[in-house]
């Protein structure tokens, strides 16, 4: 039996996939006894780690004292307390309605038709390499085609700017077609962008001048992550309306809640929006106990939350002097991407190719994993880019080694060592290679032919592809890099070619491999190299 086969499957090929047999704060101990240090914290939805002792406590308390978990039609007092206390964090004036739900995509579904009721129009306006959830609507206003296809999504009704261009977001509100403008602060599967403060009060000026609403999406940024209670706080902006979820359950209940003013109100999305399992008071009384912990003793928590990411941005810049040419981060408070690309990679198809599918990340997660101990994933709308995600209770030590790890990470991508950060995949040991510090060219040939800019007297021809793909695991070894060349035996390189043909069955999109240029006396071209290590047999 399967639960998500595509899942499950990429994961076990990867080394990614764990038998957990119990999980306290950051560290999930596994069923044959390792300790791994959890750095994903489920997306943001462990605000305080695994099974945290104030969550547990509660939950304890509930189950003894036989409280009511479902209380439909009716809402119970722990219900609208948890109401009363999210607003009260923010503007408790201005916020005076809550319509709580079960998860963050279903609190974006509740924002748009609640957006589409108050101001009687359908369209709604999100960002390029957003991401608001996989259900129909939420999915729809998500800027990535990565989780799309045909007929899962309104392609008429959803339109997406660059945060930057803001002299189109000008000319789409003013159309004044829009019902709702939703923005996440920090895009968190866009890469950890952070979008400017002053963008933010931008887009709410020309939202309220242009009567659409304004929806800041905190799923990932609220409940303490960036440092303060949510985006809007933290840059003492008033959107519209407040979407939450994720961290608000302490890992225990699903639970979201959508924030919006008085003056908004309108009867007809009570009527026609209600969810059985939402208002529950399991759920309340995790976001109760979240929100106490979070903000008790002064707001304790978030000084911690501040102090450590101050540290990592040490860590980064450090990390981004020692590797300008290959490393990049984006993100803010304990939501961050780290991106390498390899610019000599270019020259190797397996590689610029592994790069650029997000294959790499997999892998350099699953080295991280089995190295380390350092449990995380990819962010898998950018190329090559990895989640640090913890707790809002990580210790200092444990950044100290996370960044120790993606560090030599670094070093081995710096040095061309693929040999090593691909061993694991076929059970090597990477005492059986050279030393870490000794470096490898990707190939011995490096020459690529470089895209063409325009030439005045040149006459520009049309863009071409080549799709390519390995016919056999022995061709495939020719697109090696060098250090997997000299340092695996051919038998440890038939077993990498079988492992590679084994996941590219399961996932076999193609990518760009090369790019070049070519040109004659009277004319120019680019193309590019599309390769998948698809084999024959599939």
């Amino acid at each position: 039996m399967f639960v998500n086969q595509y899942r499950e499957s990429l994961l076990n090929s990867v080394g990614l996939e764990l038998d957990i047999k119990s999980a306290e704060n950051n560290r999930l101990t596994l069923s044959d006894g390792r300790v791994v240090k959890d750095f994903l914290a489920q997306y943001g939805a462990l605000p305080f780690g695994h099974n945290p002792d104030f969550a547990i406590t509660e939950v304890s308390k509930f189950i003894e004292n036989k409280e009511p978990i479902f209380f439909q039609p009716n809402i119970h007092k722990k219900v609208r307390l948890l109401a009363e206390m999210l607003a009260e964090q923010i503007d408790k004036e201005k916020y005076t309605h809550c319509t709580f739900t079960n998860s963050g995509a279903e609190t974006v579904e509740a924002a748009i038709k609640f957006a589409r009721l108050v101001t009687g129009r359908k369209s709604i306006l999100s960002l390029n390499r957003s991401f608001h959830g996989k259900t129909y609507s939420a999915l729809s206003a998500t800027g990535s085609n990565r989780f799309k296809a045909d007929f899962i999504y309104d392609d008429k009704l959803y339109e997406h700017v660059d945060s930057e261009n803001l002299d189109e977001i000008k000319t789409k509100l003013e159309s004044r077609e829009f019902a709702a403008f939703i923005v996440e602060p920090v895009q968190g599967e866009g890469g950890m962008k952070v979008i400017p403060s002053d963008t933010l009060s931008s887009i709410l000026q020309l939202c309220k001048a242009n009567g659409t609403l304004s929806v800041f999406d905190e799923v990932q940024t609220g409940i303490g992550r960036l440092g303060a209670f949510c985006a809007a706080t933290l840059y003492s902006l008033k959107p519209d309306v407040i979407l939450f979820s994720k961290a608000l359950g302490a890992g225990i209940s699903p639970i979201g809640a959508m924030l919006y003013s008085d003056e908004l109100y309108v009867s007809e999305f009570d009527k026609k929006h209600s969810s059985t399992f939402a208002n529950n008071v399991l759920a309340a009384t995790m976001g109760i106990a979240v929100v106490q912990h979070l903000t008790k003793d002064n707001g304790k928590a978030l000084t911690h939350v501040q102090e450590v990411s101050s540290y990592v941005d040490e860590c980064l810049e450090q990390l981004s002097a020692k590797y300008p040419a290959l490393f990049y981060w984006q993100g803010a408070g304990l939501m961050r991407g780290l991106e390498i690309q390899d610019s000599k990679a270019v020259s190797n198809i397996f590689i610029n190719f592994s790069q650029r599918s997000g294959g790499l990340a997999y892998i350099i997660c699953s080295f991280l994993l089995k190295h380390y101990g350092i449990f995380t994933m990819p962010l898998m709308s950018r190329p090559c880019s990895v989640r640090f995600e913890p707790p809002l209770n990580v210790a200092k030590e444990d950044i100290k080694a996370f960044f120790t790890a993606f560090d030599e990470v670094c070093k081995l991508v710096q040095n061309g060592r693929y040999d090593i950060l691909f061993s694991h995949l076929i059970d090597l040991s990477v005492a059986d290679l050279p030393p870490p510090s000794v470096s490898y060219p990707i190939s011995r040939n490096s020459n690529v032919a470089q895209i063409k800019t325009p030439v005045p007297q040149l006459i520009e021809g049309k863009k071409f592809a080549f799709l390519i793909h390995t016919t056999s695991v022995n061709e495939l070894a020719h697109s090696y890099c060098l250090s997997i060349k000299e340092n695996y035996t051919p038998e440890q390189q038939k077993q990498l070619g079988n492992w590679i043909t084994e996941v590219s069955a399961i996932d076999f999109n193609p990518d760009i491999a090369v790019e070049f240029g070519v040109e004659s006396s009277t004319a120019y071209a680019n193309g590019m190299l599309l390769f998948s290590p698809i084999s024959p047999k599939i």
